[in-house]
């Protein structure tokens, strides 16, 4: 792979000219074809230490967001293993943090569908980046968002986002664990976590990770209701 970048280039553009069609294609119960079609795009970012060939895969993921985001389906886990990949990355990390502020804006109705486990750890791999304050500050204002398109039916991705707000909550840095507990509040208090099949996992997850210091004036009966 190192050795030739554009040969590599071209395979990837002829790879994505060929699987466009079937991307297009709506899936079955029983075959989830697109996440194999994309399968080679995260398998050669995993590959290559090149970071030209890294960024042109990253290129072709926003194409397929941008192109077919709201018929991804199953495609959605390789361009979320992707995303998450750039966090660990110092060149990629801030075009990473960028594309996944897009998914959530923009694709959250489609993803949660399907890979809603995967957006919260990819959440939490940039909230984690201790090294980069402001990008992990970034990635925890993303938690609102994701619970304001959050539905009664949503409960076991509402569990995760207890979770998940509760591991950013264990940050070695000040500020993002104000910000983890500004986010969970905010998130408490807009939505009441009236979902009754999580309001007492939640409210022990919560408590026990110490992701919140409610006031008993005007937050207890809103999580207790």
């Amino acid at each position: 792979l190192e050795d030739n970048n554009e040969v590599v280039k071209n395979v990837l553009s002829v790879f994505q000219t060929l699987s466009s069609p079937f991307i297009q294609r709506p899936e079955t119960p029983k075959m989830h074809h697109k996440g194999l079609f994309l399968q080679p795009y995260i398998d050669i970012f995993h590959i290559s230490n090149t970071l030209e060939i890294k960024i042109y895969i990253i290129d072709i993921i926003v194409y397929l967001i941008q192109k077919f985001g709201d018929n991804l389906q199953s495609g959605w886990e390789v361009v979320m293993q992707v995303i998450i990949a750039t966090a660990s990355s110092q060149q990629l990390i801030l075009r990473g943090i960028d594309i996944l502020q897009e998914v959530v804006t923009k694709n959250l109705c489609y993803i949660k569908e399907y890979k809603p486990e995967l957006l919260l750890t990819a959440v939490c791999a940039f909230a984690s980046q201790e090294k980069k304050g402001r990008i992990a500050l970034q990635a925890v204002g993303l938690f609102p968002l994701i619970a304001a398109g959050l539905s009664q039916i949503d409960t076991d991705i509402c569990i995760s986002l207890c979770i998940s707000l509760a591991s950013s909550q264990a940050s070695s840095i000040q500020e993002v664990r104000n910000a983890t507990e500004s986010s969970t509040i905010s998130i408490i208090l807009r939505h009441g976590f009236a979902h009754k099949e999580v309001e007492t996992p939640t409210r022990r997850r919560l408590k026990s990770s110490g992701s919140f210091r409610l006031s008993r004036a005007n937050s207890e009966e809103v999580i207790t209701q």
